[in-house]
């Protein structure tokens, strides 16, 4: 496991504190678990990069044109 020093300003250090005062969470906690969502938000950006050609029903129809008819 490795270690991290993190300068951060008085106010915004004062707000980790209270966050992890309301949640009773460490601030190792807090900073572990928004790195996993850095994590989940990198493979959904993955998944959302991936180009789709086509997104069909079954009838061969765009989704744009499935879109627009729901909108009527």
């Amino acid at each position: 496991m490795r270690q991290l020093l993190v300068r951060l300003s008085e106010e915004d250090y004062r707000i980790l504190e209270e966050y992890c005062r309301k949640t009773g969470k460490t601030k190792s906690a807090v900073i572990r678990g928004q790195i996993a969502r850095l994590r989940e938000e990198s493979l959904h950006e993955d998944l959302r990069k991936r180009k789709i050609e086509r997104i069909s029903p079954g009838s061969g129809k765009l989704l744009s044109d499935l879109i627009r008819e729901m909108r009527f």
